[in-house]
């Protein structure tokens, strides 16, 4: 990592996969904008996939996260998904 350690929420070593929670009351303030940005932008460069959601899809929409890690997962490891497609 460029700028040193980083303490994501969840990680996978193996896929190289990162998911954040992001609560408003951390992240919704000015002084926290530019550090989140540069953050999440070093590890794309680095070459890990960034999955961030809010920290209330979290807790009250937890089947719509699992599925998008379990599909991002799937896609990384080349297994096709059945889940939905984006467009």
């Amino acid at each position: 990592m460029r700028s040193g350690k980083v303490r994501p929420d969840l990680v996978d070593r193996r896929l190289r996969l990162v998911a954040e929670a992001d609560s408003f009351a951390w992240h919704g303030q000015r002084a926290a904008l530019a550090p989140d940005c540069q953050r999440y932008d070093e590890l794309v460069a680095d070459r890990w996939t960034v999955l961030r959601f809010a920290w209330e899809q979290v807790v009250f929409d937890q089947e719509r996260v699992r599925g998008v890690l379990r599909d991002t997962a799937a896609w990384l490891e080349g297994v096709p998904s059945s889940g939905p497609k984006a467009v």
